[in-house]
């Protein structure tokens, strides 16, 4: 039996309140000692890395105690053991613990990243699985993290894991579940969501590349039209010769770009910023759901519209077909 992993998955010291609590420093180890069974057990407690780990010694023969991490001991004394230890677990826990809403690293961290981007905080609704976080918009699931066997993904290992759940474009899931870490989604619609490995597999500047899209399925646009950003790269096609042939051009269509809708082009090095502007004049272009026809309607500087200057709009990469942030949607139609 892990009592410790159990009891402490979801929190993180506080070691100014280990000290108080009476925890001492030895390196780089937290210890606590205390008595239990009226005092012929001693219990050591050590803290070393935020993983808490614990053993009890029987003191009338000087060696450790283990039958309380046994299943199948179940008799009166071993019972109020674990009660007794277990109870020194939670004290620690509640007195020098700080709670983390999630287990992994990483999940407490894209949390942290949606909180400070989007304001949006987990829902825990599910009181059989506390560990089961939604993130909502506008009444709408984009997001949900949850624990579970990864067995349940792969068949394969036992080990807790921490997953993300996220809506995105079919074409976009077919081509990532060939990747590392992505997994046909667990327990919802596996043609419109993906679960994504909350393990550092994939960066987290990647995931929440993918966490915009997903929620920009729920946002009610303030727009007139659904405005775009999409790359290109000048190295493999030279749009300003196209656009200066042919004011449209046939371009490939990005997850639920419609007609009418606008284009804004970002332009990989040497230039890292948005240049074009375009609109969608029609799609399925050939008889082709993946083609469209936009025709040129503004070109900007490169000063205008820079890497640098989007990202205080929350557009950190350009990888793929993204909504424009309705604050830069304002700046950009002045």
């Amino acid at each position: 039996m892990n009592f410790e992993s159990n009891i402490f998955k979801r929190l993180i010291p506080d070691y100014d309140r280990l000290l108080s609590y009476g925890f001492i420093l030895n390196g780089k180890k937290y210890e606590y000692v205390t008595k239990i069974i009226d005092g012929d057990f001693e219990v050591c407690i050590v803290v070393f890395d935020g993983k808490v780990s614990g053993k009890i010694y029987d003191l009338d023969i000087n060696e450790e105690y283990t039958n309380f991490r046994v299943d199948g001991q179940n008799g009166v004394f071993v019972n109020r053991v674990r009660e007794e230890y277990t109870n020194i677990l939670i004290d620690i826990a509640s007195k020098c613990f700080i709670k983390r809403p999630f287990i992994s690293e990483q999940a407490n961290r894209i949390c942290n990243l949606m909180l400070d981007k989007y304001g949006d905080e987990p829902i825990f609704k599910f009181d059989g699985y506390p560990g089961f976080g939604i993130f909502e918009n506008n009444g709408k699931w984009y997001a949900l993290i949850m624990n579970l066997e990864k067995v349940k993904l792969d068949g394969k290992s036992k080990d807790e894991i921490e997953i993300i759940n996220l809506k995105l474009d079919k074409n976009k899931i077919n081509s990532l579940l060939k990747k590392k870490g992505f997994y046909k989604a667990y327990h919802m619609n596996k043609i419109n969501w993906i679960s994504v490995i909350l393990d550092d597999t994939i960066d987290d500047d990647i995931l929440m590349e993918l966490i915009d899209e997903s929620r920009s399925y729920t946002v009610i646009s303030k727009q007139s039209k659904n405005e775009w950003v999409i790359p290109a790269n000048p190295k493999y096609f030279d749009l300003e010769r196209a656009f200066l042939e042919n004011k449209v051009i046939t371009w490939h269509r990005g997850a639920n770009i419609q007609a009418n809708d606008i284009i804004y082009i970002y332009m990989a090095k040497p230039y890292s910023a948005i240049i074009y502007k375009c609109v969608v004049l029609e799609t399925n272009v050939y008889g082709e759901s993946d083609l469209m026809n936009m025709k040129l309607i503004e070109t900007y500087s490169p000063l205008k519209f820079p890497m640098e200057k989007l990202r205080k709009f929350g557009l950190t990469s350009i990888r793929g077909a993204r909504h424009i942030p309705e604050a830069l949607s304002k700046e950009m139609n002045l």
